[in-house]
């Protein structure tokens, strides 16, 4: 009888800085609803003493690695992903940018996904952004990144990737896409530009995965049919069910919106404002109830970390 095999460690994991603390509930709250048992890791880019004391008492903050304090933006934090996950034993890393929102239960399918990429030899699966990389660069002005893809000869017609969620299961990946971002000029995407450049290095190492089911933005969700309102919400694409949105879109007026999210619980009132997929009303209003749920679970750790009024800007 065969040795039946080790079930890989599969690290899922977030981060953000103190501005964007409340964009966790989002996120925090739809992995409630749909994938209970998946625990969230979240990175501290830049976060308050209160924030800090309520992801710990949570056991998932994963602290700022020695030396990088006062970097010049978050995104360098996020490149640097794999000295936040070094310690952690794994045999993948999965990323969720804050703004993302699950809508289904994501475990058995990274853990499929994992299991197509060990059987086909891939170190990275990523989706695109339905953009080759020679029109990113005529959609998004970046002259260093331009300089870069002209200077080592890439191949414009590559597709260009999103960052806002991977599976990377390569310590070698991270550590050259943390290097490279250390050395871009910070312009529009410039981490996202590194992850990419490091991307078109491995031919044949990329798996790339179906936008709209894997991260599916704000400015694809024309292309998607949705039903939605508080109760729930199913986003269908033309190759089936959407599992991860993204709270995110270059029509930021035109896609996105920033809201208050209150509620009351035992009498103490919370509040959070934070980024969310404008429309429809019924998507709306299923994001403020996953908000709400997230801060209801916690709200006593809440205001014991004296986060009960939430900093509305």
């Amino acid at each position: 009888m065969s040795t039946p095999a080790v079930p890989p460690s599969i690290c899922v994991v977030t981060g953000t800085d103190h501005r964007q603390f409340e964009q966790l509930f989002l996120l925090r709250g739809s992995l409630q609803r749909y994938c209970p048992g998946l625990r969230l890791h979240v990175c501290d880019f830049g976060l308050t003493d209160p924030q800090r004391h309520f992801l710990r008492r949570k056991g998932i903050l994963l602290e700022m690695p020695a030396g990088m304090e006062g970097r010049a933006h978050p995104w360098h934090y996020k490149a640097a992903l794999g000295r936040y996950v070094a310690n952690l034993g794994w045999d993948a890393v999965v990323w969720l940018d804050a703004d993302l929102i699950v809508l289904t239960d994501i475990g058995p399918l990274l853990a499929a996904l994992y299991a197509g990429m060990r059987e086909r030899g891939h170190i990275l699966a990523v989706a695109g952004t339905g953009a080759t990389i020679g029109q990113q660069l005529t959609i998004e002005k970046a002259p260093h990144f331009a300089d870069l893809v002209t200077r080592f000869n890439l191949d414009r017609r590559a597709v260009y990737l999103n960052s806002g969620f991977f599976m990377c299961r390569s310590a070698a990946f991270l550590q050259q896409w943390s290097a490279l971002c250390d050395t871009m000029t910070i312009e529009v995407l410039f981490e996202q530009n590194a992850f990419n450049l490091v991307a078109l290095t491995k031919p044949g190492g990329v798996q790339v995965v179906d936008l709209l089911r894997w991260n599916l933005c704000g400015n694809h969700l024309g292309m998607a049919r949705v039903e939605a309102s508080a109760r729930a919400a199913v986003v269908m694409g033309p190759q089936g069910p959407a599992h991860i949105l993204h709270a995110t879109s270059p029509h930021r007026a035109r896609d996105l919106l920033v809201a208050n999210v209150n509620i009351t619980v035992d009498g103490i009132a919370f509040t959070a404002r934070l980024k969310m997929i404008a429309h429809p009303a019924g998507l709306r209003d299923f994001q403020q109830v996953l908000v709400a749920e997230a801060i209801a679970t916690d709200a006593r750790l809440l205001l014991e970390s004296r986060l009960n009024l939430l900093e509305v800007r």
